[in-house]
């Protein structure tokens, strides 16, 4: 144990132990799922690669060479460049429901590749592995891989927030029920990620300044721990995300064509709306009204989008208001509870159907319901 390490150290020695050992636990629990979806083989990998980070941490603490193999002088520089990439192919297959890993997503492991082939032409030219620390190239390789690391923290932030935000449009063009698939979960676990590449640029800039980073070391392995037990709490209590049975939304283009909607479709839609009232059905999706109509979700969505001007999630959520402002006001519903009115009236969740009625009538259902009544007594 290093003589400079302190009672933080010494918390920390457990800590790192205990998150290498979740990321076993997540990595057990996504691949004896044997229905599970292919994008889960990658985040096995970067459960993987993280505990990795926080074993070889708890090696530095320990002060030993406990379970390290010469192999590995090779292979640890090389985790802070692998870190970033498979989270964000995850959320891309998870997103998309891709189920084959495309040969152009390899290039995300370029840099990897990089810096094989160089530490390979070093060891040629230094002749032993004693030799590689005294040169000097060897030094700045390892600072290249830190920068390079940041970099990609910042750019793969970047590409998962806008991917995200992505999927959550379409989720609301296609499913009245949005709110319960959204992809909060995935936005917590990549502000997680940004966390680490903050500690570890802050890391890196200090080291390059001649500052002791070690705060900042430990701050960047404490979130990695983080994200790690985040992620297996989601699996053990949210299994169904990775299960594949996450509903996708249709991922083809709207028809560019006008002349093939018909106006008539709005005047159609109104109508099944009026007399079947289907946005009762908590879960309806847009290819269940697709159907009903008897044209194509492209047709559908398409006039949504240009003729009503709403999304498919808004469009039906404004229906289930008006829909449960008329129940607050009929005495053939005076015997209900308001948050029953609005379950019967196609919401399926108090928070939602709160945050849409102040939405749009500025105020809460129980003013709406006061105000109201008065003016009809």
């Amino acid at each position: 144990m290093p003589q400079s390490q302190g009672l933080l150290e010494i918390i920390f020695i457990p800590v790192m132990l205990f998150c290498s050992g979740q990321s076993l636990v997540s990595i057990v629990l996504l691949l004896k799922n044997r229905e599970k979806q292919y994008s889960n083989n990658l985040l096995v990998i970067w459960c993987a690669l993280w505990g990795s980070a926080c074993y070889f941490f708890f090696v530095y603490l320990m002060g030993t060479n406990y379970l390290v193999f010469p192999v590995l002088v090779w292979v640890t520089p090389a985790i802070p460049i692998l870190l970033f990439p498979p989270l964000y192919l995850y959320i891309k297959y998870f997103c998309l429901h891709i189920e084959k890993i495309a040969i152009k997503d390899y290039l995300h492991y370029l840099p990897v590749f990089i810096y094989i082939v160089f530490t390979l032409l070093l060891y040629f030219y230094a002749g032993s592995m004693d030799e590689l620390p005294r040169l000097d190239v060897y030094r700045y390789r390892n600072r290249v891989l830190l920068y390079t690391a940041t970099i990609q923290g910042f750019v793969y932030f970047f590409l998962s927030y806008k991917l995200i935000k992505k999927q959550e449009i379409k989720l609301k063009q296609e499913f009245s029920n949005a709110e319960k698939i959204r992809l909060y979960w995935l936005k917590h676990l990549n502000y997680l990620v940004l966390s680490v590449m903050f500690f570890g640029t802050m890391s890196t800039l200090f080291q390059s300044f001649s500052i002791n980073p070690y705060p900042f070391y430990i701050l960047y392995h404490l979130f990695i721990g983080i994200s790690l037990y985040y992620i297996s709490f989601q699996i053990i209590l949210k299994p169904v995300l990775f299960s594949g049975e996450i509903p996708n939304p249709c991922l083809t283009k709207i028809p560019e064509n006008k002349a093939q909607v018909d106006r008539s479709i709005v005047y159609k839609l109104e109508e099944v709306m009026d007399t079947l009232k289907l946005y009762i059905n908590q879960d309806l999706s847009l290819q269940e009204l697709s159907d009903v109509l008897n044209i194509s979700r492209n047709q559908l969505s398409y006039v949504l989008n240009n003729y009503i001007q709403q999304n498919f999630y808004d469009y039906i959520q404004l229906l289930r208001l008006n829909e449960c402002k008329k129940r607050l006001l009929d005495p053939k519903y005076a015997h209900l509870s308001i948050i029953s009115i609005a379950y019967d009236s196609g919401f399926n969740s108090k928070t939602v159907f709160y945050r849409t009625f102040k939405k749009y009538e500025k105020m809460t259902p129980t003013e709406f319901q006061s105000k109201f009544l008065k003016v009809n007594n």
